[in-house]
């Protein structure tokens, strides 16, 4: 008889690449907002997603952040929310700043926050601000956020937000 070699196991998916493609899944930006949020729940302590309106930030949707809908943050202050609009990338500086520090006591007095912007047809329109990494959270957060905001944006540009 012909031995055949013993059966692999199936390399299990990263859990942000199964995150990925369930949001391709679905069939509402809100929907997709939901998904983002459920999985930076699993990867910070805290998740803020901001809506831009002119020159404010407006909370649109959170996890561990109380009272989102009463947040609204100015964009012209100086703070990692305002770097990551005007640059168009994810950060993870922490300019010295009363916003920064409203920012920061809102993701749990976080001490390593990250933000990064969602965009659609080359217009931040959105910004994602993530805690401290939780324990199984990433190292470095930017390149999860970053993907997680692309994903986002593309979701904008689909469901038409």
């Amino acid at each position: 008889p012909i031995e055949l070699p013993p059966a692999r196991a199936r390399a299990p998916i990263a859990p942000l690449e199964a995150a990925l493609a369930d949001v391709d899944r679905v069939h509402s930006s809100a929907a997709v907002e939901r998904m983002i949020l459920a999985y930076a729940a699993k990867r910070w302590t805290a998740a803020l997603l901001l809506i831009v309106t002119g020159d404010e930030l407006i909370g649109h949707k959170g996890h561990n952040v109380e009272n989102v809908e009463r947040v609204a943050l100015p964009l012209g202050s100086l703070s990692m929310l305002r770097i990551a609009h005007d640059t168009r990338r994810g950060t993870l500086a922490r300019p010295a700043s009363n916003v920064q520090d409203q920012l920061c006591g809102l993701l749990g007095n976080a001490t390593a926050p990250a933000a990064a912007p969602v965009m659609v047809e080359n217009r931040v329109v959105a910004i994602l601000a993530v805690g401290d990494p939780s324990a199984d959270g990433p190292r470095d957060p930017i390149p999860e956020l970053e993907r997680l905001v692309d994903a986002l944006g593309a979701a904008y540009v689909r469901f038409g937000r």
